[in-house]
């Protein structure tokens, strides 16, 4: 079995919880023995068992001698569970392989001097898809603010609605079961009341026969949602960030339906958006999804603070009476560092990823 193989599983194992587990990572582990895996673990949510005592759990009395591979550093500071290298030392492994480090400084090049000292080797090895899968993590930590992906669907003529913001259905079932997969793994969405008010949406995940609830946050400067739209049902929580303009009324009916309402800085142009992301990122959030009109989108992003946009294109046309995606013109193509482009079924999707 070669080092990669390993590797490729437990980063398998973490991609099963990712959306689920913030403020913590999504990590995978596998024990292996004579060139078998005998122990696989993934952490499930914060607060339940790491990767690495899932796997030593599942390998049993087996795990002595053996081989740890870890998605993430171990590790090595008392949370809301006791530090994983305790584990790795009681369970007699023998050596770990783990493919990045952890961007938080509690733990960061710690675990493995604990784990050198118990006579455990500890080594890094570099897993470029493994560095990709933790960049919103070390997005969050080094910039506090989540990893922001907007999505935004388009007509061929560059048009997101009908007449008047009418609800027109543009892409279609390839790209919109890659809209839940999205929704699947991000740890919240994020939304505007205008967006509510016209589309009503759902925003939850629908996969096959599961109907998943994520968080979600709606942004009214003035609290204007209804009370009863759906999401207050197919979201878990619901949080309206306000002004502090907010009509009391408001605020008094939406709590009562349990929607959570925060207070957050707000301006003539409605909330501030670095305040929205502050409070994001400290709720714990790595991965935000952001699905709304273009006029957040443009506003993320001319404020810098969108790191990446799926633009789909719906070979249709909708006319010069249809509502515009967005309010100016902009170059999305220049401000980007990467572009990838791919086809769903009859739509094309345009990656833009515009941050490191």
């Amino acid at each position: 079995m070669q080092h990669s193989d390993p590797f490729v599983t437990a980063l398998a194992l973490a991609k099963q919880r990712k959306g689920f587990t913030a403020p913590n990572p999504a990590v995978g582990a596998v024990v292996v023995k004579q060139d078998q895996i005998i122990g696989r673990g993934h952490h499930v949510a914060a607060g339940q068992a790491h990767a690495e005592v899932m796997a030593l759990d599942a390998a049993g009395a087996a795990a002595q001698g053996a081989d740890l591979y870890i998605t993430l550093e171990p590790c090595c500071h008392t949370g809301r569970t006791p530090p994983c290298t305790n584990a790795i030392i009681s369970a007699g492994i023998s050596r770990v392989f783990y493919a990045e480090d952890d961007p938080n400084p509690v733990v960061r090049g710690k675990s493995a001097d604990l784990l050198a000292a118990a006579g455990i080797s500890c080594e890094k090895m570099s897993v470029p898809d493994i560095s990709d899968f933790y960049r919103s993590y070390r997005h969050r930590l080094q910039h506090g603010s989540p990893w922001l992906t907007a999505k935004i669907a388009l007509s061929f003529d560059g048009k997101i609605a009908g007449k008047q913001g009418e609800r027109v259905q543009l892409t279609g079932q390839e790209a919109q079961r890659f809209t839940h997969q999205q929704r699947y793994a991000s740890d919240a969405i994020l939304t505007t009341s205008h967006t509510v008010a016209r589309d009503d949406p759902q925003l939850n995940v629908r996969l096959g026969d599961q109907a998943v609830k994520k968080p979600v946050y709606i942004l009214a400067r003035d609290a204007d949602v209804d009370p009863n739209c759906q999401l207050s049902r197919t979201s878990s929580p619901l949080t309206v960030l306000h002004g502090p303009t907010a009509p009391p009324e408001r605020l008094h009916a939406l709590r009562a339906m349990d929607i959570k309402c925060v207070e957050l800085p707000a301006d003539d142009e409605g909330m501030v958006l670095e305040s929205v992301m502050q409070h994001l990122a400290s709720a714990g959030f790595h991965d935000v999804w952001v699905e709304a009109g273009g006029r957040l989108l443009q506003q993320l992003l001319l404020q810098n603070l969108l790191c990446a946009a799926y633009f789909y294109i719906a070979p249709k046309t909708l006319g010069n009476t249809a509502t515009s995606a967005f309010t100016q013109p902009f170059d999305f193509i220049q401000l980007s560092r990467s572009i990838q482009w791919r086809v769903l079924g009859q739509d094309s999707i345009c990656y833009c990823q515009f941050v490191d």
